[in-house]
């Protein structure tokens, strides 16, 4: 009985912790997604520094297809990426 509570101990902590490979793949995956998002959002050099240091493959000139180095492809859909075009403003 000890040694059962001890092994669930020690399964639930390690992926916890970050040392199971789904976490750490959803880690990756978020930081990802959030340096797409910045780059999306900044000027054209600043976006470049971003996805360079995120370790990011652009391959479209869009953003709108990229890869990590793991080869994992992320796809933007163009919507995201420009301002809306077709929106009523309130004065």
């Amino acid at each position: 009985m000890e040694n059962n509570v001890a092994e669930f101990r020690y399964t639930n902590d390690a992926c916890c912790s970050g040392y199971c490979w789904e976490h750490k793949l959803n880690v990756i995956r978020q930081k990802i997604w959030d340096a797409l998002r910045a780059a999306a959002e900044a000027e054209i050099t600043l976006a470049q520094a971003i996805v360079d240091s995120a370790g990011v493959i652009v391959q479209s000139e869009d953003l709108t297809i990229c890869y990590d180095e793991r080869g994992a492809k992320y796809e933007l859909p163009k919507y995201v990426l420009s301002e809306p075009t077709n929106l009523i403003r309130d004065n």
